[in-house]
């Protein structure tokens, strides 16, 4: 049995791609990974961090490490994995869990949005663009180290590739907005771009599909929320707390807008490099695409309102992805998820 040569092609493409993210990877974590966030990696703060506030919806990255962490410690010791930390690391921490787990994410997500890329009618060099322009986005965000973000890209474009899949896959989607929602709330940019393309091409997705994956978002919100609150009010120090210190001073609003004004200026680079910015239709994106913002805005507030420019940069960058999804949705080739080898 061999191979198909479109098969080949994605395994060759995602290989690559992969080979590109893991050096990214290897270089934001240990030669750029700051001391920001070396406090929150001990146990006792990754419990004082991660189980209050507005990490205590992030359940699932959360969860994952705390299990990594455990099947590290059960292997015994010496256990290398166990001593893979930076040199601001010391004594015993969850770096390694978390290495381990955002490595899969990022992975995962490699591979779907090759995926989602290869299989529309777009240039191999425009993919091999966008492709290197959104593996940089992502590693270079990883310099702060959490237990969520590269999950939460995954599960971000699993979304939409399902949403925009059509047909019994639409379905699918359902449950990584779950996962989505319960990793960060970056997940909103899925669902706010999977109702603007059904307000304007709802030959993509269908509107009962959008009016599940909005229902089933906030009863994930709604539920986590109540739960929480039954536990203690955990969550009363949320997102409303933390825009409202910003807005009274407490950090510099204006950084976070020079570094959306950058973000954004590179993107526009790229987008024009690859050469989406001549696509047809252009009129019927911009139609989505200001739908979406619209819709994304109290994300993007939160984003440039976050006052230090890291946090900026780290929410920002997937507003851009979700875009990136925007002028591949009218030109997308069904998937062959049934086609393996021939």
């Amino acid at each position: 049995m061999s191979l198909t040569p479109a098969t080949r092609t994605l395994v060759r493409g995602a290989f690559g791609d992969l080979v590109f993210a893991s050096f990214g990877y290897v270089v934001a974590i240990f030669a750029f990974s700051s001391t920001y966030s070396a406090p929150s990696l001990t146990p006792t703060q990754f419990s004082q961090q991660y189980w209050h506030g507005v990490y205590a919806s992030r359940i699932v990255g959360r969860e994952l490490t705390v299990l990594v962490y455990n099947i590290l410690s059960d292997l015994g010791s010496p256990n290398p994995l166990l001593r893979l930390a930076p040199p601001w690391s010391h004594g015993e921490n969850y770096f390694s869990a978390v290495v381990i787990v955002n490595y899969v994410g990022l992975a995962v997500f490699t591979i779907l949005i090759g995926l989602w890329l290869r299989k529309s009618t777009l240039l191999e060099v425009q993919v091999s663009h966008l492709m290197m322009g959104a593996i940089a986005l992502v590693t270079a965000s990883l310099y702060v180290v959490t237990p969520y973000d590269t999950l939460s890209f995954a599960f971000m474009v699993a979304t939409l590739l399902l949403a925009f899949r059509g047909g019994r896959w639409q379905a699918l989607a359902l449950p990584f907005v779950v996962l989505g929602c319960l990793t960060r709330e970056s997940e909103f940019l899925a669902i706010a771009l999977i109702v603007a393309v059904t307000v304007w091409r709802p030959s993509r997705v269908s509107r009962t599909l959008a009016l599940w994956v909005a229902a089933v978002s906030a009863l994930t919100y709604v539920t986590v929320h109540l739960a929480y609150r039954a536990q203690g009010g955990l969550l009363e120090h949320g997102l409303t707390w933390y825009v409202a210190k910003n807005l009274h001073g407490e950090a510099q609003s204006y950084t976070g807008v020079i570094v959306a004004a950058l973000a954004i200026g590179a993107w526009l680079v790229m987008y024009r490099r690859s050469g989406l910015a001549s696509m047809p239709n252009q009129s019927d994106l911009r139609r989505i695409r200001l739908t979406f913002l619209a819709l994304a805005s109290p994300y993007i507030f939160v984003a440039v309102d976050s006052g230090r420019w890291y946090e900026s940069l780290r929410l920002l960058i997937p507003v851009l992805l979700a875009d990136l999804f925007i002028p591949t949705s009218g030109i997308y080739k069904e998937l062959p998820l049934s086609e393996g080898v021939a």
